[in-house]
């Protein structure tokens, strides 16, 4: 699976729990980050320097797993991404 798509899917995800608990800082978080990371993908960004604050993992660990494991699962792999994202511009 590309990044765009796994971005994407993860995001429309988090789009989903957020429709059901809006206002929730969580889900808001996860998906400004997705969005940031879909963007720098698509290449609508060139500003790198927010990869290294990517937190998704460490928040799927904390707060989604025990409500959605498949999707923790897939923020792990994004987390991966993203870190991987990070040491390529150096």
């Amino acid at each position: 699976m590309n990044r765009i798509h796994s971005f994407s899917k993860a995001l429309d995800r988090c789009s989903q729990y957020q429709e059901k608990e809006p206002g929730g800082w969580l889900w808001r978080s996860l998906i400004e980050q997705l969005e940031f990371l879909l963007a720098l993908e698509r290449g609508e960004t060139v500003d790198r320097s927010l990869l290294a604050r990517i937190c998704i993992g460490a928040m799927a660990a904390k707060n989604v797993e025990d409500r959605d494991e498949a999707l923790a699962m897939e923020l792990y792999a994004i987390q991966e991404e993203a870190d991987q994202m990070n040491e390529e511009r150096h």
